[in-house]
């Protein structure tokens, strides 16, 4: 019986057609798993982004109208955006900042409507930390530096990559052994977890 020797299928269409036909397909395998490998680094980190807070700021806004402001004790012609609500365990409700007061500067930049606030704020990934100038009715406006919730997908993808990696380092059985490992403490930690909603 004749012997076949192959490590990967490059060296089946080596053997069978041609050296060019055995790096074609290498070329095309390696394409496809890069894209396919970018596609679902970018999903889970935009998951892990969205699920850690979304790099949000932890207070909504609204436009001020000429009625919000006569509402909320601010004299005619005042220019910002109101704060309607802010999360309790943020950052800004750590700061003192509270509904009913007004943003009035983003990075320096002045904001009068919703699109001029969002244009101004940096983006997600490239920033932890935004600057802005607040106002309260009869006091002086005040700067202040808020910290973005939760992960941004750029530093997921690094995590997720980093592990990957270390996980193709360890190799073979020993590599499956520690996943192993660790996804059955992690199984039993989130049953545990899950209990006070199944049993509530």
């Amino acid at each position: 019986m004749r012997r076949f020797r192959a490590y990967t299928t490059a060296d089946v269409f080596e053997a069978r057609f041609s050296r060019s036909v055995a790096m074609l397909f290498a070329l095309v395998g390696t394409l496809n798993l890069t894209f396919n490998i970018g596609i679902m680094l970018k999903g889970s980190g935009a998951v892990i982004s969205a699920s850690t807070g979304g790099r949000r700021l932890g207070m909504d806004v609204t436009a001020l109208t000429a009625e919000l402001a006569l509402q909320h004790g601010y004299a005619a012609g005042t220019r910002g955006v109101l704060i309607t609500g802010v999360d309790k365990e943020s950052d800004p409700a750590e700061k003192g900042i509270a509904s009913g007061m007004m943003i009035t500067h983003v990075e320096g930049k002045e904001v009068s409507t919703l699109n001029e606030y969002r244009e101004a704020l940096p983006p997600r990934d490239k920033a932890t930390r935004v600057a802005m100038t607040v106002l309260s009715p009869g006091e002086q406006p005040k700067q202040v530096s808020l910290v973005r919730m939760g992960l941004s997908s750029n530093f997921a993808i690094l995590i997720i990559a980093l592990l990957c990696v270390l996980y193709g380092m360890a190799g073979g059985l020993s590599a499956a052994i520690v996943t192993d490992f660790f996804q059955g403490i992690l199984t039993i930690i989130f049953s545990f977890l899950l209990l006070p909603f199944v049993l509530s």
